[in-house]
């Protein structure tokens, strides 16, 4: 398989311009797929970019390289961002983003056939991995845990719960307030995704617990010692989250294969490799 035979394909999941997502997949192993069995199972990535950047467009060889090396179809879905200079006609605070990511997802675990051509049977809707960076970590973790204000919790549907095998997390965001005591600069783009207040800690998926419906789900943390922006203590404190709210055998980790920065090592083979055998043992 060359990067020339992966088609790629943007869909919209809503109304807003925002709500689109880029679906990559062989076209060749789709069309011979007799059944949901052998079909591939689908890979999700949420973007980061603190909640006020990012754009899918920034990860097609991405995309392309986790179709080559995983196997599976991919998807990489943009969402509604905040503002840098909010004002009461486009003010978009947290969980607005999730609850995007939540629709994109309910749209694709829905998918039946592609719109545009309906001989193709892009994944097995029944077998889905997600994967977050940075922010897109936070918003996985709000959708796929329980957050202490009933305010934040976004219900989601018995399929999709049920599709969701596994959940990779990386370089992301965990405990607001250890973040802004290392990184005090942030405090402008968490302010811009959260409002003003004197902590964050409801706001953390370190403060989460188990979600209903959600106990066959496999985590997977993954940091970078290299990574400049996201420190090891932010990784380490929801890892010790995770263990506490679903157990330690449906959680694991890897801290010390990638050893790029925050944005390069998305792009890497060792990246796509580490989703890859995580994907593999669930299966």
């Amino acid at each position: 398989m060359t990067e020339t035979d992966i088609t790629a394909v943007e869909l919209s999941y809503g109304a807003e311009p925002l709500h689109k997502v880029d679906i990559y997949y062989v076209a060749d192993v789709v069309r011979a797929a007799s059944g949901n069995e052998a079909r591939p199972p689908l890979l999700v990535f949420i973007h980061g970019g603190a909640w006020r950047s990012g754009d899918k467009s920034e990860y097609p060889s991405m995309a392309k390289r986790l179709v080559h090396i995983t196997g599976c179809t991919v998807a990489v879905a943009n969402y509604r961002l905040s503002p840098r200079q909010p004002t009461p006609e486009n003010y978009l605070h947290h969980p607005s983003h999730a609850r995007d990511v939540a629709d994109a997802l309910e749209y694709l675990v829905s998918m039946k056939r592609l719109p545009a051509d309906d001989s193709i049977v892009p994944f097995d809707n029944s077998r889905v991995f997600l994967a977050g960076h940075s922010c897109g970590a936070h918003i996985l973790c709000t959708l796929f845990l329980k957050p202490q204000l009933s305010d934040l919790t976004i219900e989601l549907s018995n399929s999709l719960l049920s599709s969701v095998k596994g959940i990779v997390i990386t370089e992301g965001i965990y405990d607001v307030d250890l973040l802004l005591a290392t990184f005090p600069t942030y405090i402008d783009f968490i302010q811009g995704a959260f409002g003003e207040k004197p902590s964050y800690t409801e706001l953390s998926p370190t403060a989460y617990t188990q979600k209903e419906r959600t106990g066959h789900i496999h985590w997977l943390v993954i940091q970078s010692p290299g990574d400049t922006l996201i420190d090891m203590a932010q990784a380490t404190a929801v890892y010790t989250a995770l263990v506490g709210a679903v157990g330690e055998e449906r959680v694991s980790k890897d801290v010390s294969t990638l050893t790029q920065n925050h944005f390069e090592l998305l792009h890497t083979d060792e990246f796509a490799k580490i989703l890859a055998q995580f994907i593999a043992t669930l299966r």
